[in-house]
């Protein structure tokens, strides 16, 4: 079992079922992309660069807060996982309801999440190596 889903399972006591490619990406691809930049981020200036982090304990804890936090969508707190960490309060989240796995961005501003790829594909794609 995979770091991302002893997370899924302890957080979320089996009450989600991750799509195929979701499974397949955390079942060691995502060490590929651990640390490259995203960009085109929400409330972002175009020529950001954030790096991003799929498996460290900083992962953990924005599951913890995204379980226990008061989200503006009560549905949503199923519907969404967190995928990477940005920082200390934002993190990139997958929808998890759609087999495409659409990646989206939680601001904390807002309490929102905002749709940052279609696919969790399209959004690896994007992603870029250093500054």
């Amino acid at each position: 079992m995979s770091f991302y889903e002893k997370l899924i399972k302890t957080h979320m006591e089996d009450k989600v079922k991750l799509p195929k490619r979701l499974k397949k990406f955390f079942s060691g691809e995502n060490e590929q992309h651990e640390g490259k930049n995203v960009s085109n981020l929400h409330n972002y200036s175009s020529d950001s660069k954030n790096p991003i982090f799929f498996s460290n304990e900083k992962l953990e804890v924005l599951f913890y807060e995204h379980m226990d936090n008061d989200l503006a969508n009560e549905d949503d707190r199923f519907d969404f996982v967190p995928l990477a960490s940005l920082d200390d309060a934002q993190y990139m989240a997958v929808k998890i309801t759609e087999e495409a796995c659409p990646v989206y961005m939680w601001e904390h501003e807002d309490g929102e999440f905002h749709k940052h790829s279609s696919s969790l594909d399209e959004f690896l794609e994007n992603l870029h190596d250093g500054v």
